[in-house]
């Protein structure tokens, strides 16, 4: 068994949801200080129960204006409470760096965090991150053609895909087959009836929480590619709260003696997967080259950064299967006409920290033995 010290440092803001998400009743938008702040949520209705105004911030709470939310701000002003609300929130999130989004700015997608607030990643989060980046690397190495895998073929070519296998849509289908595929790679027959999943000679802590100074307010930004070849900007109105960057995070890995993956395995994954990446769908964009062992983390960064295809495929059968799988999931963003552009999909996904366009999840990874 061999025990590693993982550090983590984030390149752009990363966001693991936990499930919460804040409206604007639930937050105060602070205009002056552009800031949003996070109240304590139980000192904050012991002080407005103090202070008198229960039964008036209830009544405003539950009559909803559909047209305009109501907000928490201007109730705090409406009621002459601005002077002292600070005393009351947990922490803030800045915002100085938003740009005005298409569509109001209303729910904040909340970061997962401790009992005391104190945001981590957890180490399920690395773990998948690292069993993709394996997966992939193998998979490359295999220099397959798409109609070498038989569930794409049948996708992309046979029209009672979805019907036959008892699903509504081909994507379902399609889906559920994947990751059946993706599952199966990782296991190992012991006997007949029983397997084992290699990656469990692979264990990951979650990492060592940090302070709630670390968090930002991400704002969704896509840089969209158009037939110019300059890329389009869309700044959206989904707000994630996010672990800002330049913050290093630290794990703890454990690799088991019986383990069919060493570190070296793990380090050289991560730097082709990125690679891949990179070489298939960055330079698309003129993104910075980097270098280094570097690894996508968490929600929001995109469809390249999670799918395999870019890896197991030649570039012009990667778009084409990429462009059918999106267009077969939102077919309103006619995803058919990447083939064209020869990237699929043909958006980035970034946020402002700043004055600089940062991709979302990105980090450096390092890992160091721990001497036992």
């Amino acid at each position: 068994m061999k025990i590693y010290n993982v550090k983590l440092t984030t390149i752009g803001p990363v966001h693991i949801g936990c499930g919460e998400t804040r409206n604007k009743m639930q937050y105060v938008n602070d205009f002056d200080d552009r800031k949003v702040y996070i109240p304590d949520d139980t000192k904050f209705m012991k002080w407005i129960i103090e202070k008198g105004v229960l039964d008036n911030f209830e009544n405003y709470f539950m009559q909803i204006d559909k047209k305009k939310r109501n907000n928490l701000y201007l109730w705090l002003k409406a009621n002459n409470l601005l002077k002292e609300y600070k005393n009351y929130m947990a922490y803030y999130l800045d915002t100085r760096s938003f740009e005005k989004p298409k569509g109001s700015f209303n729910e904040i997608q909340m970061m997962i965090k401790t009992k005391d607030l104190k945001p981590y990643i957890p180490g399920s989060s690395l773990k998948g991150a690292i069993r993709t980046a394996l997966f992939n690397d193998e998979m490359g190495e295999k220099e397959l053609n798409i109609n070498d895998l038989e569930f794409i073929n049948k996708y992309l070519e046979d029209k009672d895909f979805a019907i036959k296998r008892g699903f509504k849509n081909k994507i379902g289908s399609f889906e559920r087959e994947s990751n059946e595929y993706f599952n199966k790679f990782f296991e190992r027959d012991i006997t007949k009836d029983v397997s084992h999943s290699v990656m469990k000679d692979i264990l990951i802590s979650d990492s060592k929480p940090i302070s709630n100074e670390n968090l930002i307010l991400a704002q969704k930004i896509d840089f969209i590619k158009t037939k110019s070849g300059k890329p389009v900007k869309n700044a959206l109105s989904t707000f994630r709260e996010s672990i800002a960057p330049s913050v290093e995070l630290k794990f703890e890995m454990v690799i088991k003696d019986n383990s069919e993956y060493n570190i070296e395995d793990i380090k050289d994954a991560i730097y082709h997967n990125y690679t891949d990446i990179d070489e298939a769908f960055l330079a698309e964009f003129d993104t910075e080259v980097r270098e280094g062992e570097l690894i996508y983390i968490g929600g929001g960064t995109g469809f390249a950064s999670k799918t395999s295809i870019y890896s197991m495929f030649e570039k012009e059968d990667a778009v084409e299967l990429t462009s059918k799988i999106l267009d077969d999931k939102a077919s309103k963003h006619n995803h058919l006409n990447d083939i064209e552009l020869k990237i699929s999909p043909r958006e980035i996904k970034k946020t402002k920290v700043r004055r600089e366009y940062l991709e979302m999840g990105l980090c450096k990874i390092e890992f160091e033995e721990k001497k036992i």
